[in-house]
């Protein structure tokens, strides 16, 4: 894929972005690569996304408890185990996608990035993600 067109560095971004909700198996080493700019600005939105779904279940749970319209607390008070606080989050998969669509091979992706322990993996189930949003867009796109 060249990255010449203006309309390839839009799929390439789209297609990071959309894998970078994947995070990468990493080692307990703190993250030594280059940040990239657009992911970084990508996980700090969808960090907030995160926070404010998380508040608003919480809030969902304790209006259920004040109003009394659950009877058994015990129920919400399992529901609120379930509450997904913040989703464990890296940008690896989103990079080693854009490594990989900018022309390098796999190899090198994991030269790039050593801390990334099992990439084939990220990248598979990446890739799940990415089919599986595509088929929500294709419902979505019949309901328009």
């Amino acid at each position: 894929m060249s990255l010449g067109k203006t309309g390839d560095e839009e799929v390439v971004m789209l297609v990071s972005r959309i894998f970078s909700l994947i995070p990468a198996r990493t080692d307990a080493a703190p993250w030594p690569h280059e940040a990239d700019l657009d992911l970084a600005m990508f996980h700090e939105i969808i960090r907030a996304i995160a926070a404010q779904i998380c508040t608003l279940q919480e809030s969902i749970i304790m209006s259920e408890m004040l109003s009394r319209k659950v009877v058994n607390p015990n129920v919400l008070l399992e529901a609120s185990k379930h509450v997904s606080y913040m989703p464990d989050m890296n940008m690896g998969t989103g990079l080693a996608v854009k490594l990989l669509l900018t022309g390098l091979r796999i190899s090198e992706v994991k030269e790039a990035l050593p801390t990334c322990t099992n990439i084939e993996r990220d990248l598979s189930k990446g890739y799940e993600f990415w089919k599986t949003m595509r088929s929500m867009h294709d419902v979505m796109k019949r309901y328009k």
